[in-house]
């Protein structure tokens, strides 16, 4: 199970233990096809987003307020991103479903031009409820 933010660097950690680190790209071997990707989501944000409009702080466990649900990508994650998309088409197979998702998600997440962090999904940044959620979906579906 690996468990990520979305964001371009939570993506590439996706890509890099799904189907391996640049250094070894001519090796398939590296490919991990037991990597259950549980990360958080464009479909978390939108639905986040519409639910806490009217919301303007969130209490944390970490901290008194919580940042907004999203930030927007910086030129740097842009280009991470772009780069992220390049490998997964140069490095990754057509009919692979994580490989598939994985494309869709970086792109959605440059249209949307924003990024988000898995502490915000919970009420309290306590991520217990919300993570019980995902490993019960992943074992049924």
């Amino acid at each position: 199970m690996l468990l990520t933010d979305l964001d371009p660097d939570g993506l590439n950690i996706v890509r890099c233990y799904r189907f391996g680190a640049d250094s070894l790209a001519n090796d398939t071997t590296t490919h991990n096809n037991g990597i259950h990707w549980l990360g958080i989501k464009t479909h978390h944000v939108q639905a986040a987003a519409s639910t806490t409009q009217s919301q303007q702080h969130r209490t944390s466990i970490s901290s008194t307020t919580c940042r907004d649900p999203v930030s927007l990508l910086s030129a740097r994650d842009r280009k991470l991103a772009r780069h992220t998309l390049a490998r997964i088409a140069a490095r990754c197979p057509e009919a692979d479903t994580i490989a598939e998702q994985l494309r869709l998600q970086t792109q959605t997440m440059l249209m949307m031009n924003v990024k988000a962090e898995m502490q915000w999904l919970d009420d309290a940044g306590d991520l217990t409820d919300w993570l019980d959620e995902q490993l019960v979906d992943a074992m049924y579906n």
